[in-house]
C-alpha cells in the first residue's frame, strides 16, 4: 500500500511539473555563436535581414543589431529574434529562416512569420543540447550550417547548406548558445 501511495505521489508531481511546462510563454535560448574550425565563438547577429558572425558588421550593412533568440512555447518551433539595443525598435520581431530546398546554398537570414516565402523555412527548429538544428517532419534532425568570409575580416555569411557540401573559403559551424569562454590578459 505504501508503494502504490509512493507511486500516486509521483504521478501528480509529474501532472503538476507538466502543466507548468505548458503555461511557459517562451525558453529564452540567449546569444547564439559560431564554432568552427578558425571560428571559436563568433556571435550570431542581424544585418538587414541577413545572419552574420562576427563582431563588425560589414561596410554595406545599414541595420545591425545584436539579438538573443527566444524559442516559442507553440508548436511552429520558430526562433525569435529579440534586438539587444534598446534604442532598435523592431515592430514585427524577426524569425531565423533557412532555404531548406534541395540544393539551396543561400544565406540564413530573419524574416516576420507575415512576410514568409514557399522557399523558406522559419519553423522546425530545435534546441539539442546547446546547439540549435532544424527538424522538418519528414527528415531527419540537421545542421548544416556554413560560414563564407565577407570583404569584413573575422565576419561571415551565416548559410544553410541543404546538401552539405563544402563551398569554396565556406566552413561548417554548429550554432551554440554557449558563448566561448573569455581569456583575460595578465
Amino acid at each position: 500500500m505504501r508503494s502504490f501511495v509512493i507511486l500516486l505521489s509521483f504521478i501528480a508531481a509529474l501532472a503538476v511539473g507538466a502543466s507548468k511546462i505548458e503555461q511557459r510563454d517562451a525558453l529564452t535560448i540567449g546569444r547564439l555563436y559560431g564554432y568552427g574550425t578558425n571560428i571559436g565563438g563568433l556571435p550570431l547577429f542581424y544585418g538587414d535581414g541577413i545572419a552574420y558572425l562576427g563582431k563588425n558588421a560589414p561596410s554595406n550593412v545599414s541595420l545591425a543589431m545584436n539579438v538573443t533568440f527566444l524559442h516559442p512555447s507553440s508548436s511552429n518551433m520558430s526562433v525569435i529574434a529579440d534586438p539587444l539595443n534598446s534604442n532598435t525598435t523592431i515592430l514585427t520581431p524577426p524569425s531565423l529562416f533557412i532555404n531548406a530546398a534541395p540544393n539551396a546554398v543561400e544565406p540564413a537570414g530573419f524574416i516576420t512569420l507575415d512576410n514568409t516565402t514557399n522557399s523558406t523555412t522559419e519553423t522546425d527548429f530545435t534546441i539539442f543540447g546547446s546547439a540549435l538544428y532544424f527538424k522538418n517532419s519528414s527528415g531527419p534532425i540537421q545542421a548544416q550550417f556554413y560560414a563564407s568570409p565577407t570583404d569584413t575580416d573575422g565576419t561571415y555569411v551565416l548559410k544553410w547548406n541543404t546538401n552539405n557540401i563544402v563551398e569554396s573559403n565556406s566552413v561548417p559551424v554548429t550554432l551554440k548558445n554557449i558563448a566561448p569562454p573569455s581569456i583575460l590578459a595578465r
